[in-house]
Protein backbone atom coordinates (compact mmCIF):
# COMPACT_ATOMS: atom_id res chain seq x y z
CA UNK A 1 0.00 0.00 0.00
CA UNK A 2 1.21 3.25 -1.02
CA UNK A 3 1.62 6.65 1.19
CA UNK A 4 -1.04 8.28 -1.06
CA UNK A 5 -3.27 5.35 -1.01
CA UNK A 6 -2.88 4.92 2.83
CA UNK A 7 -3.83 8.98 3.42
CA UNK A 8 -7.32 8.48 1.08
CA UNK A 9 -8.18 5.88 2.92
CA UNK A 10 -7.18 7.59 6.33
CA UNK A 11 -9.48 10.61 5.03
CA UNK A 12 -12.44 8.49 4.11
CA UNK A 13 -12.39 6.73 7.54
CA UNK A 14 -12.27 10.39 9.44
CA UNK A 15 -15.05 11.36 7.18
CA UNK A 16 -17.64 8.22 7.43
CA UNK A 17 -16.78 8.26 11.08
CA UNK A 18 -17.66 12.51 11.26
CA UNK A 19 -21.03 11.92 9.49
CA UNK A 20 -22.16 8.53 11.45
CA UNK A 21 -21.45 10.95 14.53
CA UNK A 22 -23.82 14.01 13.02
CA UNK A 23 -26.37 11.29 12.11
CA UNK A 24 -26.28 9.96 16.00
CA UNK A 25 -26.39 13.44 17.55
CA UNK A 26 -28.75 14.55 15.74
CA UNK A 27 -31.37 11.31 16.04
CA UNK A 28 -30.75 11.44 19.69
CA UNK A 29 -30.86 14.85 20.26
CA UNK A 30 -27.40 15.56 21.83
CA UNK A 31 -27.66 19.11 21.45
CA UNK A 32 -30.62 20.70 22.66
CA UNK A 33 -31.55 24.16 21.91
CA UNK A 34 -30.18 26.91 23.93
CA UNK A 35 -32.20 28.12 26.93
CA UNK A 36 -29.94 31.70 26.96
CA UNK A 37 -31.63 35.24 28.10
CA UNK A 38 -31.39 37.66 25.04
CA UNK A 39 -30.82 40.66 26.18
CA UNK A 40 -31.62 42.71 23.17
CA UNK A 41 -35.07 41.39 23.35
CA UNK A 42 -36.48 39.96 20.20
CA UNK A 43 -37.12 36.59 21.91
CA UNK A 44 -40.31 37.06 22.71
CA UNK A 45 -41.63 36.26 18.92
CA UNK A 46 -39.28 32.87 18.96
CA UNK A 47 -40.91 31.59 22.07
CA UNK A 48 -44.87 32.28 20.63
CA UNK A 49 -44.06 30.83 17.95
CA UNK A 50 -42.73 27.27 19.33
CA UNK A 51 -45.63 27.55 21.92
CA UNK A 52 -43.55 27.97 24.98
CA UNK A 53 -45.24 28.14 28.45
CA UNK A 54 -42.16 29.46 30.21
CA UNK A 55 -40.78 32.61 28.85
CA UNK A 56 -37.67 33.50 30.16
CA UNK A 57 -37.36 36.38 33.00
CA UNK A 58 -36.69 39.85 31.21
CA UNK A 59 -33.23 41.56 31.68
CA UNK A 60 -32.85 45.02 32.34
CA UNK A 61 -29.57 46.65 31.97
CA UNK A 62 -28.28 49.50 33.95
CA UNK A 63 -28.31 53.02 32.67
CA UNK A 64 -24.97 53.92 32.86
CA UNK A 65 -25.23 57.83 32.45
CA UNK A 66 -26.93 57.94 35.60
CA UNK A 67 -24.57 55.72 37.36
CA UNK A 68 -21.46 57.51 35.85
CA UNK A 69 -22.96 60.57 36.98
CA UNK A 70 -23.69 59.39 40.42
CA UNK A 71 -20.50 57.80 40.93
CA UNK A 72 -18.28 60.56 39.41
CA UNK A 73 -18.04 62.66 42.31
CA UNK A 74 -16.08 59.88 44.20
CA UNK A 75 -13.07 59.94 41.27
CA UNK A 76 -9.83 62.03 42.16
CA UNK A 77 -7.27 62.30 39.94
CA UNK A 78 -3.78 62.07 42.26
CA UNK A 79 -0.55 63.70 41.49
CA UNK A 80 2.80 62.96 43.14
CA UNK A 81 6.60 64.50 43.35
CA UNK A 82 9.60 63.08 44.38
CA UNK A 83 12.85 63.30 44.80
CA UNK A 84 15.35 61.66 42.77
CA UNK A 85 18.87 61.27 44.20
CA UNK A 86 21.43 61.14 42.18
CA UNK A 87 20.84 60.05 37.92
CA UNK A 88 18.69 58.91 36.04
CA UNK A 89 18.89 55.37 35.46
CA UNK A 90 17.18 53.83 32.47
CA UNK A 91 15.70 50.86 34.03
CA UNK A 92 17.97 48.60 33.23
CA UNK A 93 20.84 47.12 34.67
CA UNK A 94 24.15 49.44 33.47
CA UNK A 95 22.31 52.19 32.64
CA UNK A 96 23.30 55.80 33.75
CA UNK A 97 23.56 55.61 37.41
CA UNK A 98 22.47 52.23 37.25
CA UNK A 99 24.52 49.08 38.38
CA UNK A 100 26.84 47.26 36.53
CA UNK A 101 30.29 47.56 35.34
CA UNK A 102 32.37 45.34 32.61
CA UNK A 103 30.75 42.12 33.33
CA UNK A 104 27.52 44.12 32.70
CA UNK A 105 25.61 43.75 28.51
CA UNK A 106 24.60 47.04 28.64
CA UNK A 107 27.81 48.16 29.42
CA UNK A 108 29.60 49.04 25.95
CA UNK A 109 26.26 50.89 24.70
CA UNK A 110 25.93 53.49 27.94
CA UNK A 111 29.65 54.17 27.95
CA UNK A 112 30.02 56.46 25.57
CA UNK A 113 27.60 58.48 27.04
CA UNK A 114 28.94 58.44 30.59
CA UNK A 115 32.46 58.99 29.18
CA UNK A 116 30.94 62.23 26.98
CA UNK A 117 28.13 63.83 29.16
CA UNK A 118 29.46 62.58 32.48
CA UNK A 119 27.61 60.30 35.29
CA UNK A 120 24.48 62.29 36.43
CA UNK A 121 25.03 63.42 39.72
CA UNK A 122 21.83 66.48 40.42
CA UNK A 123 18.75 65.10 42.44
CA UNK A 124 15.77 65.60 39.87
CA UNK A 125 12.28 65.62 40.50
CA UNK A 126 9.99 62.89 39.47
CA UNK A 127 6.38 63.34 38.35
CA UNK A 128 3.53 60.39 38.82
CA UNK A 129 -0.15 61.08 37.58
CA UNK A 130 -2.70 58.13 38.35
CA UNK A 131 -6.63 58.08 39.61
CA UNK A 132 -8.85 56.70 42.58
CA UNK A 133 -11.76 57.04 44.07
CA UNK A 134 -13.14 58.29 47.86
CA UNK A 135 -13.84 54.78 49.59
CA UNK A 136 -14.79 56.36 52.70
CA UNK A 137 -16.60 59.41 54.52
CA UNK A 138 -13.55 59.88 56.47
CA UNK A 139 -11.63 61.08 53.20
CA UNK A 140 -9.70 57.30 52.69
CA UNK A 141 -8.66 56.84 48.47
CA UNK A 142 -7.84 53.91 46.56
CA UNK A 143 -5.16 54.07 43.88
CA UNK A 144 -2.57 51.89 42.98
CA UNK A 145 0.38 51.90 44.73
CA UNK A 146 2.98 53.28 41.83
CA UNK A 147 0.92 56.55 41.84
CA UNK A 148 2.43 57.40 45.27
CA UNK A 149 5.13 55.10 46.13
CA UNK A 150 8.03 56.69 47.71
CA UNK A 151 6.60 60.21 47.00
CA UNK A 152 7.18 63.34 48.97
CA UNK A 153 4.26 64.80 47.87
CA UNK A 154 0.62 64.19 47.27
CA UNK A 155 -1.76 66.43 45.56
CA UNK A 156 -5.40 64.89 45.02
CA UNK A 157 -8.12 66.68 42.64
CA UNK A 158 -11.43 66.26 43.30
CA UNK A 159 -14.15 66.28 40.57
CA UNK A 160 -15.50 69.79 41.82
CA UNK A 161 -11.97 71.33 41.49
CA UNK A 162 -11.20 71.23 45.21
CA UNK A 163 -7.68 69.83 45.64
CA UNK A 164 -6.01 68.70 48.73
CA UNK A 165 -2.02 68.73 48.94
CA UNK A 166 -0.35 66.48 51.41
CA UNK A 167 3.27 65.57 52.39
CA UNK A 168 2.58 62.79 54.84
CA UNK A 169 2.81 59.18 53.55
CA UNK A 170 0.15 57.41 52.38
CA UNK A 171 -1.10 54.76 54.86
Amino acid sequence: MSAGTSRRALLAVALIGFAVGLVVSVRFDLFPSSQAINLFGGGEKAAEESGSTGAPPAVALPDFAGLAEHLSPSVVNISSTQEVKGGPSLGVPGGPGGPGGEGDPFHEFFEPFEKFFGPPRRPYKAKSLGSGFVIDTKGYILTNNHVVENADEIVVKLSTSHSSRSTAPPI
